[in-house]
């Protein structure tokens, strides 16, 4: 009896120091830095992109602000084509000595290396530059917002004296595709516009990137002597009878166009659409003219 106590006190034991040993891996979403070379000259352009590593994880909002000497590294350019982010909330912006974003992915979204957004920077002088991020967050895919476990790397960047031009980089994008396709949403809601109705849309653009809209309500298809307007979402509807057709127009950066139509909701009467009975009576003169002219012809 005495030999079977010393036997299950040892195998306790035993459990204790595998315990130690054999710990349970803890996932974190790593947040990281990924360019071409970290070696620059000063006077040269480079690029750096934001990356997320989800560890197997399903995230769906993350928000951060990613920070850089503003005596050695200059802010050329925002470049978010090709982001795993659908919405911004707040788009890439440069305020307060750094780069605040903001964004949501509904779905989720499970990478290795997923592209946030990506920054162009021109190096003004010689020295060593950290990029880093800070305040950063995610909310994991669960339907509860749990907070993600995170974990970020900096991005070190050592600028040296000038060297021949033939070292820079050629970061010209070259886009001939236009945005993709969208599907904007009318909406109404008491808490906003005074409960007006309104639209929303937005328009991803994966080559370089989305940089305005206009926005055009015209309640004749034909005769439309309507004007574009610019437009943010979430924009106020000058028709709020919802009888006009809506179009609205995403511009990319390199000035390619999608246009995306919507039909009225309260679409007007055909008997008082101006337009149906110019048809109407457009076809009633055609098919006289045809009579009349073979009336002509037979005699």
């Amino acid at each position: 009896m005495k030999k079977f106590k010393i036997k299950i006190r040892a195998i306790k034991y035993l459990l204790m120091i595998m315990a130690v040993f054999v710990a349970v891996p803890v996932f974190a979403s790593e947040f990281s830095f990924d360019m071409a070379d970290k070696n620059i000259s000063t006077g040269e352009k480079f690029k750096v992109d934001l990356n997320i590593n989800t560890e197997k994880e399903s995230i769906n909002a993350l928000e951060g602000k990613i920070i850089f000497p503003a005596d050695l590294l200059e802010l050329s350019e925002i470049r978010e084509g090709n982001s795993i982010v659908n919405f911004w909330v707040e788009k890439p912006v440069y305020k307060d000595g750094g780069v605040s974003f903001s964004g949501i992915t509904p779905g989720g979204y499970i990478l290795d290396k997923g592209l946030i957004f990506s920054l162009v920077f021109t190096a003004k002088s010689e020295g060593n530059a950290l990029i880093k991020i800070e305040n950063v967050s995610a909310l994991k895919n669960d339907g509860n917002g749990t907070p993600a476990t995170l974990k970020t790397l900096d991005l070190p960047v050592i600028i040296t004296k000038a060297g021949s031009s033939s070292d820079n980089l050629n970061l010209a994008i070259v886009d001939k595709i236009p945005p993709d396709t969208f599907k904007p949403e009318i909406a109404q809601d008491a808490n906003l516009f005074d409960n007006k109705w309104f639209i929303v849309f937005v328009a991803q653009d994966k080559g370089s990137d989305v940089d305005s809209y206009m926005i055009k309500e015209s309640k004749y298809s034909i005769f439309d002597f309507s004007s574009w307007v610019p437009a943010e979402s979430p924009q106020v509807l000058a028709d709020q009878g919802l009888k006009s057709n809506v179009y609205v127009k995403a511009i990319d950066k390199a000035g390619n166009e999608r246009i995306v139509k919507l039909s009225p909701i309260n679409p007007i009467p055909w008997y008082t659409n101006f337009e149906d009975w110019f048809i109407i009576v457009l076809g009633i003169i055609c098919v006289l003219a045809y009579f009349f002219s073979l009336r002509k012809i037979k005699k």
